[in-house]
């Protein structure tokens, strides 16, 4: 299994919206009958490449418009079910840049990713971006620009998540992982665990392992479970649906 924390970002908007050409398929197949709730899965190798290709479209990035605490906005784990409409735009152009080589982009090619990754009738507002600790997206004229910096300093709200377990009903694969946030006062050192980005509940609070540890003690049992769905696209391959917290 694999764990990962994230780094954070910091992203100025700008009001040009762009969107994905072609349409998608519907799935008229799922006609409603008395099995709807008995269909059976297939589990799947958390350790094969698509299991962890699609592990890597569900980031744990909360994202920033400062460091101040009240400036972290939601990713894609939330309190309540998540899709591409209800998706933060911050996130949704952070986890494209996260798929893509660190280099200067067009907004077609912005836009091809995001398709691949959420599915055809995604869309996405172009702004300029900066990827907390080293990477900088300025946007102009339908151009993502890259920059590198030197980050450094200490964030006051730190990600975590871990795939559990994937299985495949034939044309859908679920991923199921664990998710918390950490908020840390570096002056106390301590910190408090939330369920969700939108901190809408806590789940533990402690001290951390030195100025710049991890939390001391937590029981990352406590950490609550989310279920994340990829539909079968048109080529074969697959995309984000949604994630809801399962328990």
């Amino acid at each position: 299994m694999k764990s990962k924390v994230f780094g954070f970002i910091a992203i100025f908007f700008l009001s040009c919206a762009i969107g994905c050409d072609g349409t998608v398929e519907t799935d008229t197949s799922g006609d409603a009958t008395e099995e709807t709730n008995s269909y059976s899965t297939e589990a799947l190798d958390i350790n094969s490449e698509l299991v962890q290709k699609l592990y890597s479209y569900i980031d744990a990035a909360s994202i920033r418009d400062s460091l101040a605490l009240s400036d972290y906005g939601e990713n894609i784990y939330q309190s309540t079910k998540t899709t591409v409409d209800s998706l933060p735009n911050k996130y949704k152009l952070y986890s494209v840049f996260e798929q893509l080589e660190p280099k200067t982009y067009t907004v077609q090619e912005i836009e091809k990713q995001l398709c691949k990754m959420y599915g055809e009738t995604a869309s996405v507002i172009p702004e300029s971006l900066y990827a907390y600790p080293n990477h900088e997206y300025n946007y102009k004229d339908g151009i993502y620009e890259f920059s590198s910096h030197q980050g450094g300093g200490g964030d006051p709200l730190l990600d975590w998540n871990q795939l559990i377990s994937a299985e495949s009903d034939g044309t859908s694969i679920y991923l199921y992982t664990n998710y918390a946030c950490f908020s840390y006062d570096y002056d106390e050192l301590t910190y408090n665990a939330y369920g969700s980005s939108d901190k809408k509940t806590s789940v533990a609070s402690g001290m951390m392992e030195g100025a710049w540890g991890a939390p001391k003690d937590f029981d990352y049992t406590l950490a609550p479970t989310y279920k994340s769905t990829f539909a079968k696209a048109s080529n074969g391959s697959y995309y984000w649906v949604s994630t809801e917290p399962v328990k």
